[in-house]
């Protein structure tokens, strides 16, 4: 009997004592997580590697942001080869520039809150771990160019 109780009481140590994994940050990836805890996401997903600056390995996928059309590019780090950052690109298609930037914002803002900051082109959220920066850019000739980026708070803070 006083095995069983010692067996039960270990496991319940160990369980109580294991690490929680990271929290999602965007489609059920988190930052931290690894390839395979990233495939794992969505199996029809696959990383490759994707020549990005200080990226090794992204994940690539097509998904709708309210109306919008948008392409999600998941990069894992390269000296680690965890998720460190989520892009969000959504394109302008039928749209004008002002409708796809007020779109992004408007899903931004339900999932993270209001921004605290606005500089220029630039929206800055942050929440519990996470910092989100929306920036579109624009010149007479071209389409707009508008990419949400997702970072770890402390990632942000080193950048800006």
């Amino acid at each position: 009997m006083q095995r069983i109780v010692l067996i039960v009481g270990l496991v319940a140590a160990l369980a109580a004592g294991a690490p929680k994994p990271p929290p999602a940050v965007f489609d059920g990836y988190a930052f931290g997580m690894t390839v395979a805890q990233a495939e794992a996401v969505a199996p029809n997903r696959k990383s490759f590697e994707c020549g990005r600056l200080m990226t090794s390995r992204c994940i690539v996928y097509e998904r709708r942001i309210g109306a919008l059309p948008a392409r999600v590019t998941v990069q894992f780090s390269l000296e680690e080869t965890r998720v460190d950052r989520v892009e969000i690109a959504p394109r302008a298609a039928d749209s004008s520039c002002d409708a796809v930037w007020n779109g992004l914002l408007g899903f931004l803002a339900a999932t993270y809150g209001e921004p605290k900051s606005r500089e220029g082109n630039t929206m800055r959220w942050r929440t519990a771990g996470v910092a989100a920066t929306a920036t579109v850019l624009k010149s007479e000739d071209e389409p707009c160019d508008i990419v949400a980026a997702l970072t770890m708070a402390g990632a942000a803070d080193e950048a800006n």
